[in-house]
């Protein structure tokens, strides 16, 4: 009976001593691993595919009593946060997503955030060339009107990149944002809804939508437009605009038949609210077709018998299908043939 009793005393006293320990040590520090990322493509646009990376953050511990050192991983309980979500988005568990060319650098606050690990990601790196180079944004069109709450109006981004052929929708790639919410919102597909009663706001009332997207060294290159709410009580008829950026050239036609556009900032026609609208584009001599913006949903196979040598390598279909809203957009990007 008393060798049982010194044998229980013995394992509570291995016990304390083990949550004794755990108490006194200390997280000290936390590192990440791979200690870079890169996501590479020869087009000098990223479009997001389903390409990840997973990063692992140890955790450094130390006993106060003995100063021994031990790692544990920590991935699951650090936060984790990206630099530039337009290039690479970060979960709760440490996978990285990427979402546009550029660097980005992706964190891991642990400790209650004062102690933080960071790791960098790169997006677009050409053959060890060094990054595509986002020269420019554009949005289209460059003002919007529209009066009643709820009503719609579609904004699309435009980026030129260095080196040729180098005109790339980004509508759904840049980080869209409004100026005054109560006025208007704008959502990540470059989207605006009116947010208020137009007799509450008042005609005239105005918001700025922003887009931002990567440059190459990491920077964030902006661009704006203007939202303005119109006068009061009047019907808009809704609209689609096509717009034709790029240095090749060629022709879009809608079906039902109220648009034959030629280039230009952009050609409108009027059509029934959410009434699905197809459009088809055929490139002039000498360019080739890179996309509709990609509000505009590519038709697969694609009717209109489009060649691949009239397309970029990474377009499918010289036509697509999107549904009117208030004041529609979709961008027909013609580049010039190599």
């Amino acid at each position: 009976m008393a060798a049982r009793v010194v044998a229980f005393s013995f394992v509570i006293m291995l016990l304390l001593m083990v949550v004794g320990c755990g108490q006194d040590a200390q997280l000290t520090g936390v590192s990440i691993t791979p200690t870079d990322v890169a996501f590479e493509t020869n087009s000098p646009s990223f479009q997001p595919t389903d390409a990840t990376a997973q990063l692992t953050a140890t955790g450094t511990y130390t006993n106060g009593k003995n100063g021994t050192l031990y790692y544990k991983d920590i991935t699951n309980q650090v936060v984790w946060e990206s630099s530039l979500t337009v290039v690479a988005t970060v979960n709760s568990t440490g996978l990285v997503s990427p979402t546009g060319c550029g660097v980005a650098t992706i964190n891991a606050k642990a400790g209650n955030g004062g102690l933080i690990a960071t790791v960098s990601v790169a997006v677009c790196e050409q053959n060890g060339a060094g990054l595509s180079s986002l020269t420019s944004l554009k949005l289209m069109p460059p003002a919007q009107t529209q009066g009643n709450r709820g009503d719609q109006a579609q904004y699309i981004a435009i980026g030129t990149y260095a080196g040729s052929n180098a005109t790339r929708d980004l509508t759904h790639q840049v980080k869209w944002s409004s100026s005054d919410e109560r006025v208007a919102t704008v959502d990540a597909a470059g989207l605006v809804t009116v947010a208020a009663l137009c007799s509450n706001i008042g005609s005239g009332a105005e918001a700025t939508i922003t887009a931002a997207a990567p440059a190459s060294s990491g920077s964030s290159l902006t661009q704006t437009a203007t939202f303005t709410v119109g006068r009061c009580g009047a019907d808009h008829l809704p609209s689609l605009t096509v717009h034709e950026p790029g240095e090749g050239s060629g022709k879009v036609i809608s079906n039902p038949a109220r648009i034959s556009c030629s280039g230009g900032e952009g050609c409108t026609g009027n059509f029934a609210l959410d009434l699905p609208v197809t459009l088809t584009a055929v490139p002039n001599p000498g360019s080739i077709f890179n996309g509709f913006s990609a509000n505009c949903a590519p038709v697969i196979p694609d009717p209109s018998g489009c060649s691949a040598s009239l397309r970029e390598n990474d377009v499918k279909s010289c036509t697509c299908v999107t549904r009117v809203i208030n004041r529609g957009a979709v961008g027909a990007i013609f580049n010039s043939a190599p």
